[in-house]
């Protein structure tokens, strides 16, 4: 599954949701998740797909915000995900992200 290239990125803080998220956070977690879609197994791809669009196959384009907050979220009708700006280390963001992820493997998004 190729999701980079649908991937619309954050660019700058106009952005993010929040006013007071830094480039450098941006910069990181950002880089934190385009490691996780490399890296991520078929399975963690289609969860991820779930948790973000709401099923397994991506749109055209799909969204990355940063945001405040403790986990990941998404708007699955606008094709966004958020993640938080507050991870310091791939191995905490990769942990939440998985968390958040799981929560759509009860059935969400399946037919």
């Amino acid at each position: 599954m190729m999701l980079l290239p649908h991937i619309t990125w954050p660019m700058n803080a106009d952005d993010s949701d929040e006013e007071d998220i830094s480039v450098e956070a941006m910069t990181r977690v950002t880089a934190y998740f385009k490691t996780f879609i490399e890296q991520a197994s078929s399975e963690q791809l289609k969860s991820l797909m779930r948790f973000w669009v709401g099923w397994e196959v991506p749109p055209k384009e799909l969204i990355v915000k940063m945001a405040s907050g403790r986990l990941p979220r998404a708007s699955t009708c606008f094709g966004t995900i958020k993640l938080p700006d507050h991870y310091a280390t791939y191995k905490d963001f990769e942990s939440d992200l998985i968390a958040a992820i799981a929560t759509c493997n009860t059935g969400f998004g399946l037919v």
